[in-house]
């Protein structure tokens, strides 16, 4: 026989649910004071960015009070602020919105701490830095802390400049971003002047030399050919047009870097195309 199913009994009040509104603790720890001022920086090397920064403060009233302030940080990552004067209450919340689309992780950097003019203008409790993109959000709380280069980067293919003919490859490292070079591939031309070229591949801190790597055979008079620098996983030979240059593995370099050929015996008529490079970018920490 089938036992039958138990009369369960509810605990909970037969009318609506009611809540306390008075002489409540408050819903957040942090206090803004009459003093304080939220100050809010952004770097970004995105084109025509735009993003908004929204907070929500209760103030002694028992209001909740919302703001936006927008931002528009200009694409060459050069770092701009804002203070956001909130009055004072406790805070709940900072959220940053992107206004536009397209934007990957490593074009946009903010970061937001509240400051005291007592202290000066200097952070006195750090709430949220890291990057901005489409697929993620960022705002407080939590607290969140991330460093500029902490984070995966934005991976860039980065056609540079044709050199005149007679001379060499340069490209430099943009002002306040930094770059892993995964590698980069170019091309040669060599006239008809009968003498025997190597090409080498160099990087400087604008000044001084930090590595130097060549291409195992020469190239000689009238021929095209293709140049592969990399972190190969074994010594690549010579194919055809193809040559391989052998590069160290995450290399990192700051802003003003050069990435440069130092080719023996290039002639006036030899020509060299414009570089490719991969790159994996990221706003630099100095800015």
């Amino acid at each position: 026989m089938a036992e039958l199913p138990r009369k369960v009994q509810l605990l909970s009040p037969a009318g609506p649910v009611t809540f306390t509104r008075r002489n409540l603790q408050p819903p957040s720890e942090l206090y803004i004071t009459p003093d304080d001022l939220v100050s809010v920086t952004a770097n970004s090397s995105f084109p025509a960015m735009v993003l908004t920064v929204q907070s929500r403060i209760l103030d002694l009233s028992g209001v909740v009070r919302h703001s936006s302030q927008a931002m528009r940080p200009p694409s060459d990552r050069t770092r701009i602020g804002v203070e956001l004067l909130l009055g004072e209450g406790f805070l709940l919340g900072l959220a940053f919105i992107l206004e536009v689309a397209g934007v990957r992780r490593g074009q946009c950097f903010v970061t937001a701490a509240v400051n005291s003019s007592r202290a000066g203008g200097v952070p006195v409790i750090p709430l949220v830095s890291g990057y901005l993109d489409d697929n993620s959000l960022l705002g407080w709380p939590p607290y969140s802390l991330r460093s500029q280069a902490e984070e995966p980067g934005l991976m860039r293919t980065i056609v540079g400049t044709n050199p005149a003919a007679g001379a060499e490859i340069s490209e430099s490292v943009p002002t306040d971003a930094r770059w892993r070079l995964v590698g980069t591939r170019f091309q040669l031309v060599t006239d008809g002047t009968v003498i025997n070229r190597r090409v080498q591949v160099s990087i400087d801190d604008g000044v001084n030399v930090q590595l130097h790597t060549g291409a195992t055979d020469v190239q000689v008079a009238g021929e095209t050919k293709t140049y592969n620098a990399g972190a190969w996983g074994a010594w690549q030979a010579d194919v055809s047009n193809q040559r391989w240059l052998a590069l160290p593995p995450d290399i990192e370099l700051l802003g003003g870097y050069r990435i440069r050929t130092d080719t023996l015996n290039l002639q006036a008529g030899d020509d060299y195309g414009a570089p490719v490079l991969l790159v994996e970018e990221w706003i630099d920490e100095g800015s």
